[in-house]
């Protein structure tokens, strides 16, 4: 997959992300069904990531060694584990209590683990700009979209 089409994937996990934050503001002012919008939202935003999340371990294959391999281990088990975990929230299957838990595990620890870690190869090998700075904002569930937009910037203009 070129650099420009992973790009557009970013561009548009970056803004389902965003509608997400939204959606979750909403939600702590009017409540549902915002929070239920906001649970789909996040699982079709980490949908959208997995193009990128392959680009970045193909971007750091060769020069990122054994960090290259856990950030791409992070990455894709959180990313299947944040989806897993929303569609299991959004059918019934667990209650937000149960669910609320491993969720904040998965996304701080496996997808803010993959995101932190591609940030600092990114600034290791020079291929990522500002990544190390992108990396600490998209750890984040709110700066994500930033995140996810910047790399998207810097993979089409290599596109």
């Amino acid at each position: 997959m070129s650099p420009r089409i992973v790009a557009w994937f970013a561009y548009a996990s970056g803004t389902v992300g965003l509608i997400g934050v939204v959606l979750l503001v909403i939600f702590f002012i009017a409540g549902n069904p915002y929070g239920t919008l906001n649970d789909i939202a996040i699982a079709i935003q980490y949908l959208l990531a997995v193009p990128l999340w392959w680009a970045l371990h193909r971007t750091f294959r060769g020069q990122g060694g054994r960090l290259n391999t856990v950030a791409t281990w992070l990455g894709i088990t959180g990313i299947a584990a944040a989806v897993l975990l929303q569609l299991l929230l959004i059918f019934g299957v667990l209650s937000f209590e149960q669910q609320v838990g491993p969720f904040s595990a998965v996304l701080f620890l496996g997808v803010g683990g993959w995101i932190l870690i591609t940030a600092w190869l990114g600034r290791l090998t020079h291929r990522l700009r500002y990544s190390l700075t992108l990396g600490v904002i998209g750890w984040t569930y709110v700066g994500y979209p930033i995140w996810a937009f910047g790399v998207g910037r810097q993979l089409r203009s290599r596109g």
